[in-house]
């Protein structure tokens, strides 16, 4: 096969790719900024109790902790910031959460979400520009 033919199908494939994702047809592989932001909130506890255990061997999840708590730390003045450690760190319900707040669930999601894209900015800036264009 000549290289003509080669680059030319490699184009195509790649364009192809490229649509049926801007499509909603094909998923992208990786997961989204938010569900990562998502996944190290929800094991924010485990990572926590790993460095307790033995700090001495834990310097990526020190590190790890450190970009966290720093990540958290832009956040913490606003009003629905203890959304993210109730739902994340003490594992409640939306349920609870909203009664805590007086308030209904509707708005417990929609600032848990809003939070969660506000931390996800800081902490995967790279795949949140990404997925702006894919």
């Amino acid at each position: 096969m000549s290289d003509d033919i080669k680059n030319l199908i490699n184009e195509v494939t790649t364009q192809t790719v490229v649509k049926l994702k801007k499509s909603g047809l094909m998923k992208n592989s990786s997961k989204s900024a938010y569900k990562k932001t998502e996944d190290i909130l929800k094991n924010y506890n485990s990572y926590k109790k790993a460095y307790m255990n033995d700090p001495d061997n834990t310097i990526k999840t020190k590190k790890l902790l450190n970009i966290i708590d720093s990540a958290l730390e832009t956040i913490e003045q606003d009003q629905y910031y203890s959304i993210i450690e109730m739902f994340y760190f003490e594992r409640r319900t939306r349920s609870e959460i909203a009664e805590f707040y007086d308030v209904d669930e509707k708005t417990i999601s929609r600032n848990k979400k809003r939070l969660i894209n506000d931390l996800k900015i800081i902490l995967f800036s790279d795949n949140t520009i990404e997925e702006l264009f894919m």
